[in-house]
């Protein structure tokens, strides 16, 4: 992974990632957050390109992690069935939802915690409680 200057186009990092990108990378803050094919999703300090943290799943994440800012969290679906939730910081016990499929693609259309989540993944529209604990 390579991170470069937005105005002189130059590199200012790269970090060997084990295992092919397969989602776009989400920009959070000073944070880079992406998937791999080794069931992990990886956060990244996007100054330096260290290791923040790193979520292990059952199988591989091809969906882009979704941010929502009102708690925090990040979602994203996975190739094991399940869309997760963790927060932001590292600091998180995950936040699961089991569903009957694969999840290969995701959106998330809306979500506060208490309210309803519209999250679409390639076929399929679900509609979710999120409760924040």
């Amino acid at each position: 992974m390579y991170c470069l200057d937005l105005y002189t186009g130059s590199i200012k990092w790269s970090k060997e990632i084990p295992k092919p990108v397969l989602s776009s990378p989400t920009l959070i803050r000073n944070k880079v957050i992406f998937a791999t094919s080794n069931n992990t999703v990886y956060c990244l300090d996007s100054g330096d390109g260290k290791r923040v943290w790193e979520f292990e799943t059952g199988d591989k994440v091809w969906s882009s992690p979704s941010l929502v800012e009102y708690d925090k969290m990040l979602f994203f679906g996975c190739l094991d069935s399940h869309i997760y939730g963790v927060n932001r910081s590292g600091n998180f016990l995950p936040w699961i939802w089991s569903i009957p499929h694969h999840v290969s693609l995701m959106a998330i259309y809306s979500c506060r915690p208490g309210m309803d989540c519209y999250m679409s993944s390639a076929y399929h529209l679900y509609l979710l409680t999120y409760a924040d604990n």
